[in-house]
């Protein structure tokens, strides 16, 4: 959390506005496919000692979209921390002034990839995008430039990052290692050099003017990579552009799942 905070400090976000956090779950919810959840305060035990915006949580499965967008409504939304597959899926019809009417401050992804084309609708609305890279061993590792979209600075306070080139691989044309952290906080249980299984570049200092380590290209694991037979890993949008294309599908069905 004082990892967190500091970041918020270091761009110069205001604690006091809400945070709205979306969770996935796989049990069968409500008829309205999810729960909610109201904390007073979003620091936790730092509310003492800075005030803050309140925290609400939402745990969806299949959530109706009415019912939400109504509970939505309820609150100014703030931060808006969300998988970017859940947003597509809630604004379907690219229409985002929704989230501008109900005081959306700021859409901060979890768990993927925030897609450029997902970037470019909340930027037609004003509406920034920060993302975080962490783990759940060592917390947060960066924090997304917000001059350099897709550029995170290392939180140096937290962590030692180091990218090992030995075993590295080629993604879009860019040369990436694998990632190495160190967590400076973990006294029971070291985390030293441990590889969380990501591939990424590792520069001294951010094209912002940011002097301090900034890692780009961030990309999942090698095992979920697609490999050419050059050896070359594609991006996942370009592979999935050309399976699409060699595949020569003619009709999608959708069914609802039983």
């Amino acid at each position: 959390m004082i990892t967190t905070i500091a970041q918020y400090f270091i761009e110069g976000r205001d604690l006091t506005f809400n945070n709205t956090l979306f969770k996935s779950s796989t049990r069968n919810l409500t008829k309205a496919g999810f729960t909610v959840e109201h904390t007073t305060g979003w620091l936790g035990p730092l509310n003492s000692l800075f005030k803050s915006g309140d925290l609400k949580k939402i745990t969806h499965s299949h959530p109706n979209r009415d019912l939400l967008f109504k509970e939505l409504t309820k609150d100014p939304i703030g931060h808006l921390i969300a998988q970017p597959s859940l947003i597509e899926s809630l604004f379907y019809d690219d229409d985002m002034s929704f989230l501008c009417e109900n005081g959306t401050k700021m859409f901060i992804p979890t768990g993927e990839v925030a897609e450029n084309s997902l970037r470019d609708k909340f930027a037609a609305v004003g509406i920034p995008v920060r993302a975080n890279y962490s783990s759940e061993e060592a917390g947060l590792i960066a924090a997304e430039c917000k001059d350099c979209p897709e550029n995170f600075h290392v939180a140096q306070s937290n962590v030692i990052v180091e990218v090992d080139n030995r075993d590295s691989v080629v993604v879009d044309g860019n040369r990436l290692g694998r990632v190495l952290v160190t967590h400076l906080h973990s006294y029971a249980t070291p985390f030293i050099r441990y590889d969380i299984g990501d591939f990424a570049t590792l520069s001294e200092t951010c094209e912002c003017g940011h002097d301090g380590q900034a890692l780009s290209n961030i990309c999942g694991r090698k095992n979920g990579l697609l490999s050419t037979q050059t050896g070359v890993f594609p991006g996942l949008d370009s592979a999935c552009d050309e399976s699409w294309k060699l595949s020569n599908v003619t009709n999608i069905a959708l069914g609802k799942p039983h």
